[in-house]
C-alpha cells in the first residue's frame, strides 16, 4: 500500500507550532488536524494565517518548533524519507522551467522520484490526457498561458499517483472556467488519493471538499463538513442593509451585526427576531436582501471582528 499500511489517517497533526526570528514571529499556534484516507480536505485562511507554513511542515520542507505531524503514521521529522515517498505536491510559489516541454517536465519529475522510464512515460501520457494537456504535449512551457503552466504543475503532482497530494493554491490565477475544469480533472485523477488543498476560494472549497478547515492567526478555528461549519455561524440567515439605513444600535438588537463594503449584515438570533427585523425594515421603508448563510459568512465570523479586520493580526 505504498508504505501507508492500514492507517486510516492520511494526516495527523498535534499541537503544531512554528516561530520565526528567534521566537518573535509566530506563524502556527498549536494546530491540530486529521485528514482521512481518500478524503479531499480544503484549508482556508486569510493571507499570513499559516496555511503555507503548515503544508511545508507536512511536506518535510520546514521543521515545526513544537508538536508532531504524521503522514500515514510516519513522523515528518523522524521518517522524512518514507514521508516524501508518499507525497505529491504543488507548492504555492513553484514555477516550471520555461525551456522544457510539457512532457519533459512531467516525465523528468517522475523519473527523479524513482519511477522507471517506461512507467513514467505511460503515466505522463495518461495524466496529460486526463488534465487536457495532450494537445500541448510537445509545447515548451514559455509558449503556454499562465493557467496552462499552473496545470502542468498539477499534472506533475497527480502523475505520481501518491497516496497524499499537498496542493497549495493550485488554481491561483486561473479564470473561472479553467478553475472549474481543473476541479473536474482533480477529482477524476486523484483516484482515491487523499488531498490537502489550500485555497482562498470559498467556491472551490464548497465544490470539491469533503471537509473544510479554517485557520486564522495560526490556529484552527473551525473544521468540519459544510453542514457542521454552518452551525458555527451566528445565524442560518442574514439580512443585508445599506450602512446607516437604520440605526446601528437598533439592528444589533436583532442579532449579530457585521460590516462590509458599505453594508451591514444582520444575523438574526432566531425566527422570531428575523420576522421582527423584516417587519421593522418594511415599516421604515428600507430595502433589504435576505440570504442564507454562506461559507464566506462562517469564515469571516471566525477570523474577523465586526469591522471585518482580523481578530489576530496577519502573521507570517
Amino acid at each position: 500500500m505504498n508504505g501507508t499500511g492500514g492507517n486510516d489517517l492520511a494526516i495527523r497533526a498535534r499541537e503544531v507550532t512554528r516561530t520565526y526570528k528567534n521566537g518573535m514571529v509566530t506563524a502556527l499556534r498549536g494546530v491540530d488536524l486529521e485528514v482521512r484516507r481518500g478524503e479531499v480536505f480544503c484549508l482556508l485562511g486569510p493571507n499570513g494565517a499559516g496555511k503555507t507554513t503548515f503544508t511545508r511542515i507536512l511536506a518535510t520542507q520546514l521543521a515545526p518548533s513544537s508538536g508532531t505531524a504524521e503522514i500515514f503514521g510516519h513522523d515528518v521529522m523522524k521518517e522524512t524519507r518514507q514521508v516524501r515517498k508518499l507525497l505529491g505536491s504543488v507548492p504555492q510559489a513553484s514555477f516550471p522551467d520555461f525551456q522544457l516541454k510539457v512532457r519533459e517536465h512531467i516525465l523528468y519529475y517522475l523519473v527523479a522520484r524513482g519511477m522507471g522510464w517506461r512507467e513514467a512515460r505511460q503515466a505522463t501520457r495518461d495524466i496529460a490526457e486526463q488534465l487536457g494537456l495532450a494537445d500541448k504535449f510537445d509545447a515548451t512551457i514559455q509558449d503556454l498561458s499562465g493557467g496552462m503552466k499552473r496545470r502542468v504543475l498539477l499534472c506533475m503532482a497527480l502523475a505520481t499517483r501518491s497516496p497524499l497530494m499537498l496542493l497549495d493554491e493550485p488554481t491561483a490565477g486561473l479564470d473561472v472556467l479553467l478553475r472549474r475544469e481543473v476541479w473536474r480533472n482533480l477529482m477524476q485523477a486523484k483516484a482515491g488519493s487523499s488531498v490537502l488543498l489550500t485555497t482562498h476560494s470559498m467556491e472551490e472549497a464548497e465544490a470539491i471538499a469533503d471537509r473544510i478547515g479554517i485557520i486564522g492567526g495560526g490556529r484552527m478555528v473551525g473544521c468540519g463538513t459544510m453542514a457542521e461549519l454552518r452551525k458555527l455561524a451566528p445565524g442560518t440567515q442574514k439580512v443585508v442593509f445599506t450602512e446607516g439605513a437604520l440605526p446601528r444600535e437598533q439592528l444589533e438588537g436583532f442579532g449579530y451585526l457585521q460590516e462590509y463594503a458599505g453594508k451591514w449584515a444582520v444575523y438574526p438570533a432566531d425566527r422570531e427576531a428575523l420576522q421582527k427585523l423584516l417587519d421593522t425594515a418594511v415599516a421604515a421603508g428600507v430595502e433589504t436582501s435576505l440570504m442564507h448563510t454562506s461559507l464566506e459568512d462562517v469564515f469571516v465570523y471566525l477570523v474577523a471582528d465586526k469591522h471585518g479586520k482580523l481578530k489576530i493580526g496577519e502573521l507570517r
